[in-house]
């Protein structure tokens, strides 16, 4: 009994220990990223500091949850000019347009220096708010302090974003298991969530706040349902669309979340070979679309016809699938300086191709659980159902929002489906476990995690900073 005890207690300490040291890896790994990070060189950052500004000059929107609500045209014209001018000076000190090779008049002083339309405030409010709060009680006046301020604000909540996924994890393998850190490891490690992390973006607060209500699915769908799960989903929901509608996904995924919550284990089996089907139809539809096929059958021509609306030509158009699918990919595993800077074709190559083999084995899994389903089974495929929903649903959005706004300067970025990284990164490991033998997977793991590490400082020596300090020295 006292051995048990004390072989408990020790495998307790092991896991805490370990969950340290990933998330102090996180925060040394993400404040090496923004602190090497020139300023403004963040996504969006000039955009996200005005709004922050604005708030902290006391225009406070009301609610901003519909794009449709344009609350900053009731601020002077010169209140938002004064804010632009500052910042746009400090990204002409900081030789912005010239790390981004872009030309830029000597007289610019507002964001149509940057692109035309360039704003942040039809974005909804939270991020900002909580930003423009600690930056008052703190009385900080100078930008540049603003702006590193708000990035560690952004940096803590992509610690809580790795925690969370960390616990998604856990509810899925279990803490025994050494693939429980493989998700949460990917995400710190990876150039593209590194990156973003040491961002001002409220993406920082909508991906934290998405994969905390996942990981509360994820681990309420191992306990079993309560009454109460779904109203705090309801209310985790109301605060993601408070800092991003994107994350409206949310709401689909409550009903998921309940269905599965009570579904038996026929009906876990007709959901599997119904994704097993969509899955692989899915596939041969992407195979299609970026394949001559798409033009030998005639779908470009026809879309082409006058009477076809805007959003049927886009969608046929081989051309914008192609753009949509290629961007969307490579700006996922990386992509750098506001999306002009690209690694080689064969690291995007190496990636989908172990992308593929992970799905393919993931798909396979799926084959195999055709016998009756063991308990532990049985809450495993509900959470992966959950994990793939999740995924499939926030890639639709960013898949129609794309074609819908086709007239407009609009790409598909690959950090729009950070909110689902966590599950991405899960399934992964999934398709990983079931390529590996149990008795190597800890030194597979190993292996991987190694391979990522490099991985990341050849990206971070050999792409991301030889371009932006080049321009310095």
């Amino acid at each position: 009994m006292v051995r048990d005890k004390k072989h408990l207690s020790a495998k307790g300490t092991s896991n805490h220990l370990g969950l340290y040291l990933l998330l102090s890896s996180a925060f040394f790994h993400f404040m090496l990223f923004s602190i090497l990070l020139p300023p403004w060189q963040g996504h969006d950052e000039p955009m996200h500091l005005e709004y922050i500004e604005l708030i902290r000059q006391g225009y406070v929107p009301s609610s901003t949850m519909f794009r449709t609500e344009q609350w900053w045209k009731h601020i002077p014209e010169n209140v938002i000019q004064s804010i632009e001018e500052r910042i746009v000076g400090s990204m002409k000190l900081f030789r912005f347009w010239t790390i981004n090779e872009i030309p830029v008049s000597p007289e610019a002083n507002d964001f149509s220096a940057i692109y035309r339309g360039a704003t942040a405030l039809r974005q909804a409010p939270l991020y900002y708010m909580l930003n423009a709060l600690l930056l008052s009680l703190f009385n900080i006046q100078s930008l540049l302090v603003s702006l590193y301020v708000v990035r560690f604000v952004s940096i803590m909540f992509w610690l809580g974003t790795i925690y969370m996924i960390y616990q998604m994890s856990r509810a899925y393998f279990g803490e025994d298991n050494p693939l429980v850190y493989g998700a949460p490891f990917a995400v710190m490690i990876l150039p593209m969530p590194a990156l973003m992390a040491g961002v001002a973006n409220n993406d920082a607060l909508a991906v934290f706040i998405s994969s905390a209500a996942l990981a509360f699915m994820a681990t309420a769908l191992r306990r079993g349902p309560r009454k109460i799960d779904v109203l705090l989903l309801f209310a985790c929901t109301f605060f993601a669309l408070l800092s991003k509608r994107t994350t409206i996904t949310l709401l689909a995924l409550i009903p998921i979340f309940c269905v599965l919550s009570y579904l038996s284990e026929k009906g876990i089996l007709i959901f599997i070979r119904s994704f097993m089907i969509s899955g692989v139809v899915i596939l041969l539809l992407i195979l299609i679309i970026l394949s001559p096929l798409w033009q030998l059958l005639g779908i470009s021509h026809w879309a082409d016809q006058p009477e076809r609306s805007l959003f049927v030509k886009s969608f046929f158009s081989w051309q914008h699938q192609d753009t949509f699918f290629h961007y969307f990919y490579t700006s996922f595993w990386g992509c750098f300086v506001w999306g002009h800077h690209f690694l080689p074709d064969y690291i995007y190559s190496t990636f989908l191709i172990i992308n593929s083999m992970l799905v393919m084995s993931l798909l396979w899994s799926g084959v195999r659980i055709s016998s009756p389903l063991r308990e532990e089974n049985l809450i495993k495929c509900r959470q992966l159902i959950l994990f793939v929903c999740a995924i499939m649903t926030q890639f639709l959005l960013i898949y129609i929002r794309f074609f819908a706004q086709v007239p407009l300067w609009n790409l598909a970025q690959g950090r729009f489906i950070l909110g689902v990284i966590g599950p991405i990164m899960i399934l992964f490991t999934v398709g990983l476990e079931q390529l590996v033998p149990p008795p190597f997977r800890r030194s597979v793991l190993i292996l991987c995690g190694v391979s990522l590490l490099l991985f990341d400082l050849y990206v971070q020596l050999c792409h991301i900073w030889p371009h932006y300090y080049m321009f310095y020295y």
